[in-house]
């Protein structure tokens, strides 16, 4: 599993479709648009997180792709390109080719 963790220079907004709990009805509502604000965001999907970045980039600051194992063991594959591909190779892992 990849986690890429996007970090900015202040609080953006980010909004998403998702399920949220309704504190009044004690109920979740599911499919609705969400709202979070923050200088930090991890997401699981490249296509989310450059579009992100894209979304806020004069803000943009660094960003950080974690490839993690099944194990708990993790590896630093370095960060988002914008433009060009972001596939990189682990070393000393049965990987035989750059994949994503």
């Amino acid at each position: 599993m990849k986690q890429y963790t996007i970090y900015f220079t202040e609080p953006v907004v980010h909004r998403y479709i998702g399920d949220r709990f309704n504190r009044e009805t004690k109920k979740w509502e599911y499919d609705v648009e969400c709202e979070d604000i923050s200088d930090t965001f991890t997401v699981y999907s490249l296509k989310a997180a450059k579009s992100i970045i894209n979304e806020n980039l004069e803000k943009y600051k660094s960003s950080c792709i974690t490839k993690i194992w099944s194990n708990g063991d993790w590896e630093n594959l370095g960060e988002i390109k914008l433009k060009g591909s972001n596939k990189t190779f682990v070393a000393n892992t049965r990987q035989k080719k750059a994949n994503y």
